[in-house]
């Protein structure tokens, strides 16, 4: 494997023939650490050279970032492994996995005890623990929604849970507010920050300084948290494939 340096980091590369013939372009691998060059004929000429120096801050912080999200992920894995323990709005939860004649998941401050029909034990314990957190989401999320559709006099017609790969929430002008499952690992208050975030886009569907002072008439603090909840970005898609 080819390694380049920038800022002293050695990053993983590998180059290849672009499919546009006359386009030079970078990219990382989905969820990776991995950089992929192409260049017109597949070789490093000072033309891609000069294109990479160009671009080495963005490949800096991306690289910085899945790094990053490697670390955080790893920790995740290692401790539902070794603790049996998962975060669950933000606080560490033990985890339990029991037979029985119908599948359910019971929470408990402190506690989740997945039950599940032995037939489904086909699926794998990744699989099952992603529908529990998702009929989980879905008991937790429009309560939290509603109550604060309350709070701020927003008319919401329905909340859905959505497995969302890109956005943490979004709403229509129907007044339907989606929200991505992954939000169940996520701290209460970020949980409900982007909440209020999204009743807010159903006064203004932009992000104009308009919308932001709404947003700020109920969270003094969002940019701050606005920021946070980027950081859990590492979450998303924590529980796909095998």
């Amino acid at each position: 494997m080819e390694y380049l340096t920038i800022n002293t980091q050695k990053i993983p590369y590998v180059l290849k023939r672009a499919e546009k013939k006359y386009r030079v372009s970078i990219r990382f691998a989905k969820d990776s650490q991995l950089l992929v060059v192409e260049s017109p004929d597949g070789t490093l000429t000072r033309e891609v050279q000069h294109f990479i120096e160009s671009k080495s801050a963005w490949i800096s912080r991306q690289y910085q970032r899945r790094k990053a999200y490697h670390q955080q992920r790893k920790a995740f894995w290692d401790t539902l492994k070794n603790k049996r323990e998962l975060p669950y709005l933000g606080e560490s939860h033990k985890l339990r996995f029991q037979k029985a004649k119908k599948s359910r998941v019971e929470y408990t401050p402190g506690q989740l005890t997945i039950y599940t029909r032995e037939k489904d034990l086909q699926y794998g314990e990744k699989a099952i623990l992603k529908s529990a957190l998702i009929a989980r989401a879905k008991v937790e999320f429009p309560q939290l929604t509603h109550r604060w559709a309350t709070i701020t006099q927003s008319e919401v017609k329905a909340v859905k849970v959505k497995n969302q790969t890109t956005r943490w929430g979004s709403c229509s002008t129907l007044h339907n507010v989606n929200l991505n499952w992954h939000l169940i690992f996520l701290p209460q208050v970020l949980v409900e920050y982007v909440i209020i975030h999204e009743l807010m886009h159903l006064r203004e569907m932009n992000h104009s300084a308009a919308f932001w002072n709404h947003v700020a008439t109920y969270c003094p603090d969002y940019k701050r948290l606005d920021k946070e909840v980027d950081t859990y970005l590492w979450v998303i898609g924590i529980l796909e494939g095998k």
